[in-house]
């Protein structure tokens, strides 16, 4: 007679098996993960860009209208807004400030020359004070303006717009001639 032993068939996993599979899913997971991240990332950096380039502009539009028509309350015309000695040097920084009480826009020194934009939605980007509806922004924004060599009658402005994403530090610059003549 012949004994046959019955063998039990354990049905499962072990736990090496269960390893192996975690492992395979977990990298199955982290490539589609990363990308996503990534894409992310980029969308962040290419809104801020845009907002920057956005915010450049506004200022060199703002400049382009004071040499067309003069600074407020200052009739000296193109001349003496670029003569003034308070934006006539990267070393001095100003920008666009607008009144709350009149609607109107002027240009000025920022405060300790950080010209950090705050934004609500009454008013858009602006420097007013941080309260509930007027935040605070990753942005700084300024202006100067300097002579175009040989040419006493035109002046390079300069625009930066600058923010911080994380660690990574951005800036979009924008320079053009202004000539004292009107556009």
């Amino acid at each position: 007679m012949i004994n046959t032993m019955h063998t039990l068939h354990k049905k499962g996993f072990t736990l090496i098996e269960t390893l192996v599979a975690v492992t395979i899913l977990m990298i199955a997971i982290a490539g589609p993960l990363t990308v996503a991240m990534k894409a992310y990332t980029a969308s962040l950096d290419a809104r801020n860009q845009t907002i920057a380039t956005s915010l450049a502009q506004e200022t060199m539009e703002y400049l382009n209208y004071v040499k067309d028509n003069g600074p407020k309350n200052n009739n000296s015309g193109f001349q003496g807004f670029i003569q003034g000695n308070d934006c006539n040097s990267s070393g001095n920084t100003c920008d666009i400030l607008f009144n709350q009480s009149d609607g109107s826009l002027s240009y000025g020194s920022c405060s300790g020359g950080a010209c950090v934009l705050r934004n609500s939605a009454a008013l858009g980007y602006n420097h007013g004070a941080v309260d509930a509806s007027n935040k605070i922004t990753p942005f700084t924004r300024y202006f100067y303006l300097g002579n175009v060599p040989a040419s006493a009658k035109q002046t390079l402005a300069t625009v930066v717009v600058s923010w911080n994403t994380g660690s990574t530090h951005s800036d979009v610059t924008l320079q053009e001639v202004l000539a004292n003549v009107p556009r």
